[in-house]
């Protein structure tokens, strides 16, 4: 997953740092959890000779994968709970979305359709969205803030 990730084109500051020519980058995986059909795992490249570092969120599916900065999982993070704590109370005539779109395509969002909130997630390239329950909108936001952890700890290092 790591060398797809790397291969592939990204508006990622980390798999760039990841692709450096000219040093021994070490990666280091770090599982965090699993939602549905969403795998979440924080991956840390570092430059052992320059002594620099870059990490980032990895969400995959069984095809594809995307990453996220360290900021955008906050704001991932942050719109899930508004979504689920504010929008899912309204009851619109009209259909209605909120969506979280990554600079790396990765979306996550809700949707009123045929009188109900339907929540979704979206890795970087996958033609469908994963359906989300309201508790795994729950577990999701939970493993969120740990890979958000997880970031903050590897950047202090």
């Amino acid at each position: 997953m790591i060398e797809q990730i790397a291969n592939e084109v990204t508006n990622s500051s980390s798999v760039d740092f990841s692709n450096k020519s000219g040093s021994l980058i070490v990666r280091t995986t770090y599982p965090i959890g699993k939602v549905g059909r969403i795998e979440y795992k924080v991956f840390h490249w570092e430059d052992v000779i320059l002594r620099q570092g870059s990490s980032s969120l990895c969400l995959s599916n069984d095809d594809y994968s995307g990453v996220m900065e360290e900021h955008e999982v906050d704001a991932c993070i942050q719109s899930l709970i508004y979504l689920q704590e504010k929008l899912v109370f309204t009851t619109p005539e009209n259909y209605v979305e909120g969506v979280y779109n990554s600079k790396d395509g990765n979306r996550f969002g809700a949707y009123f359709q045929d009188e109900k909130w339907n929540f979704f997630g979206k890795v970087k390239g996958a033609r469908y969205i994963t359906p989300l329950n309201n508790d795994e909108v729950t577990q999701t936001i939970s493993i969120l803030k740990a890979s958000k952890a997880k970031l903050s700890e590897l950047k202090t290092r």
